[in-house]
């Protein structure tokens, strides 16, 4: 559906506010925040710029939160370019992976600061990832591993660029930092102690560094405490725990903080398109949709990257196994994997290679596409809902991470994103803000792409996380408040080890964020990013059009097998796994309108041909027999004669008929007539020695019953809306419709209330010495049936 989102254009873009309210005033001493103004072009730099530099001595903490390619690097690097000429100053810029260290390095550079006053990370990093090989500096000498230290003398840079892990000696699998970074920080620390030298620390896409504030990391920082004149630290999406993480900093400059917020402005001639798929198939892979826009980009030789949120999936879209695999290696494309784990901060592997197609994990933050006309290509997982794995790969943080993925293409283009379907929307609690049309657009657009079932999420405010993270830490503190108290009264001796339940602030930190992403948009990413992306909230990108691929591929052959797999896959999806582990089953009658619904709500492509409704039925009756029976094996009337003793046994299971939804209310009652029928059956069944058998006086009483309850209209109503009979899945629809007569049209619903209900076979026995042909019955057999007519309803009612 091409999508014209003028309807929001003047919608405020939502995004992590600072405020000095965020900082309890005894302890911080924070001005009310200052707001920049971008300019026509989107960019701020201009204004950022003398805000920076007029307290450039004044000894702070200062927050920069501007939005992604708004021009806060340009500003930034004239701060360290000033600082970098006063020989009174030391730089020190941390970065959250090694990837950026170059980067930061070649912007330096080309604003002047000279590349030998520059100290990079990555020279130790070399020598040490290659001991065991010779290595050699760029003025070509063979160093020793002291001579190497020695190389390094700290009075010849102004400028040195880290990571952050490495500046808070945060050695991810190792307790201890390697000899030669250990070396290094010693005589950093040595040589601004002996020279009063001061530091001034910037701290980059602080977003993706906050893992590494942790206590035990602190400490290391600590080491700077007194030297330290400034801190500048940058993000375009701050959370919960940044603050936190700001708190830190300040301690180093005497608890002052500094707030300089920009407006985020959207410029259309700066804007990529947005096109949004959702689809259907969890082996995206196999997406005709996908395929078909990279043979159209190949063909045509355009530009194009591929980020996607696994390392698994990057080697299926290439592996020549796949459709698309064997379309690069058709046309030999120049493929860079930049790919790491999504479970390991910086696993140096390569980054982002401009010359060639990129298809990876590794550029989903800190780096910039600046090619003319990019196509930019976004795959996000399938599994979203699942609370206690860790699924998401690297966009396991949640809207953040996607607004930074996004942001990589920063010049206008397209940007084309992959995703399941999302979960619907409450319309409860959309912003009271939003106008009537508003809203009505997005409960549209919500309910044609809407994930199936009936779940739905809240709309999430981003700026009152504060509130909820509060009320998270307060719970569980009461839950303990007792426990806490008896320990601190206890006369426990101070060698025992140590038992402190966690603050607030170290919570936030270490649990907040993950707790937050479950809940921001119900945590499902796909919800969020339509959301976003039908009120214009990214900045470098507008919505284009949204593509709800609703179609399934299927091979005669393997049809069960592979409707087995759709049906474990959807599933999979709707029965949310809880954080106690378990499942949330859906009852067979829920499965049944699901899986109906689902079938004729899409296409459905067989053996390469579109179907049709008849088709249709015939790929329901197979997914019956797996959610039903679990067997290939079974015949359509096992099928159909499960699913009528259930309605109609079920049907007097509903005593409180105010609990049932209007829409089956008249569905309910059919049945619940036929059950009649049923038991005017079962009373003129005649028994004659070791027979049970049903003659000519049932039928005469069913004929009487069946018109005193007109249950010709019943029937009608059953073949025109129950959930299966409807779909002529089962013959009975065109039987009893191709019969004229209402008496044989009677006939029908006789006998085939007898063959579901009683009937082992006809046959012809003596009775009273007299041949007579009748149905031969021994019991109705409807023990432990399942509820395939409504939702179950609560025990008390039924």
């Amino acid at each position: 559906m091409d999508f014209d989102n003028s309807l929001f254009e003047d919608t405020p873009i939502e995004f992590k506010e600072i405020n000095h309210t965020d900082f309890d005033k005894n302890l911080y001493k924070v001005e009310p925040k200052e707001i920049v103004e971008p300019n026509d072009e989107g960019y701020l730099s201009d204004n950022l710029i003398p805000i920076l530099t007029k307290d450039l001595h004044e000894k702070n903490t200062t927050v920069i939160n501007a939005g992604v390619g708004q021009g806060k690097t340009t500003a930034i690097i004239e701060v360290i370019k000033e600082f970098a000429n006063n020989k009174d100053y030391i730089v020190v810029i941390a970065v959250p992976f090694k990837s950026l260290i170059e980067q930061y390095e070649e912007v330096c550079i080309k604003n002047d600061i000279s590349k030998h006053r520059i100290f990079n990370q990555l020279e130790i990093d070399k020598y040490f990832d290659n001991k065991e090989k010779e290595v050699k500096s760029e003025w070509g000498s063979l160093y020793s591993e002291e001579e190497v230290i020695n190389k390094f003398n700290i009075r010849n840079f102004d400028v040195h660029i880290l990571t952050v892990n490495a500046l808070l000696g945060n050695s991810v699998e190792s307790l201890f930092q390697a000899r030669e970074k250990t070396e290094y920080f010693n005589r950093l620390l040595g040589y601004c102690e002996k020279t009063d030298m001061k530091l001034v620390f910037v701290f980059d896409e602080i977003h993706a560094s906050i893992h590494n504030f942790k206590e035990e990391f602190i400490y290391k920082l600590w080491n700077y405490h007194g030297l330290v004149h400034k801190n500048y630290i940058v993000s375009a999406t701050y959370n919960e725990a940044s603050k936190e993480v700001i708190k830190y900093l300040s301690e180093f400059t005497d608890n002052t903080i500094k707030i300089i917020e920009s407006t985020r402005l959207p410029v259309k001639e700066r804007q990529s398109d947005l096109f949004l798929n959702f689809y259907i198939d969890r082996n995206i892979e196999k997406d005709e949709t996908l395929f078909e826009l990279i043979k159209e980009l190949l063909d045509s030789d355009k530009k194009f990257d591929i980020l996607v949120y696994s390392k698994k999936l990057v080697q299926k879209l290439t592996s020549s196994k796949s459709r698309i695999g064997q379309l690069f290696i058709s046309r030999e494309a120049d493929i860079n994997k930049s790919i790491n784990d999504p479970f390991s901060h910086d696993d140096g592997s390569i980054g982002y290679d401009k010359d060639k197609i990129n298809i990876g994990t590794k550029f989903s933050t800190g780096i910039s596409i600046e090619h003319e006309e990019h196509t930019y290509i976004v795959i996000f997982p399938k599994d979203l809902n699942v609370e206690f794995i860790n699924n998401k790969g690297i966009f396991t943080m949640g809207s953040n991470t996607v607004i930074q993925a996004l942001a990589r293409q920063r010049k206008k283009g397209e940007i084309h994103l992959f995703m399941p379907p999302p979960i619907d929307i409450n319309e409860d609690t959309l912003p009271l803000s939003y106008t009537a049309n508003q809203k009505n657009t997005i409960l549209d657009v919500f309910k044609e792409g809407k994930k199936y079932g009936e779940k739905t999420i809240d709309y999430s405010y981003i700026n009152g996380q504060g509130l909820e993270l509060d009320k998270t830490y307060n719970k569980l503190y009461r839950e303990v408040e007792l426990a806490i108290e008896k320990i601190e009264t206890a006369n426990r001796d101070r060698k025992l080890n140590r038992l402190l339940f966690p603050t607030k602030e170290i919570f936030n930190l270490d649990k907040g964020e993950k707790h937050l992403v479950r809940g921001f948009f119900g945590g499902d990413l796909p919800a969020y990013i339509l959301w976003a992306s039908l009120t214009n909230q990214f900045l470098n990108c507008r919505l284009k059009d949204i593509n709800f691929i609703k179609r399934i591929y299927l091979n005669t052959p393997w049809q069960y097998e592979q409707l087995e797999k759709i049906v474990e896959d959807i599933l999979y999806d709707i029965e949310v796994i809880e954080e106690n582990y378990f499942y949330i089953y859906l009852k067979p009658f829920e499965k049944i309108e699901l899986f109906k619904n689902f079938i004729f709500s899409i296409i459905v492509i067989l053996d390469k041909k579109k179907i049709g409704a008849s088709e249709k039925a015939k790929v329901l009756l197979d997914i019956l027999k797996i959610i039903l029976f679990n067997s290939q094996d079974t015949t359509k009337t096992e099928v159909f004669q499960l699913y009528l003793k259930s309605c109609v046994m079920s049907s007097i299971k509903a005593k409180d008929f105010k609990k049932i939804p209007e829409s089956k209310l008249h569905i309910v009652n059919a049945y619940k007539n036929w059950k009649h029928l049923v038991d005017v059956i079962e009373l003129n069944i005649e028994t004659y020695k070791k027979h049970n058998y049903i003659d000519k006086q049932a039928k005469k009483a069913f004929e009487v019953e069946y018109k005193a309850i007109s249950f010709q209209n019943d029937i009608k109503y059953l073949l025109s809306n129950d959930t299966l009979l409807s779909t002529g899945i089962f013959p009975l629809k065109n039987t009893f419709e191709k019969e004229r007569l209402p008496s044989k049209k009677m006939n029908t619903i006789y006998n085939l209330t007898i063959n579901v209900f009683f009937c082992e076979k006809k046959d012809t026995i003596r009775v009273n010495n007299v041949k007579t042909r009748v149905y031969l019955v021994k019991s109705k057999k409807v023990e432990n049936l399942p509820n395939l007519l409504f939702k179950d309803l609560p025990e008390e009612i039924l």
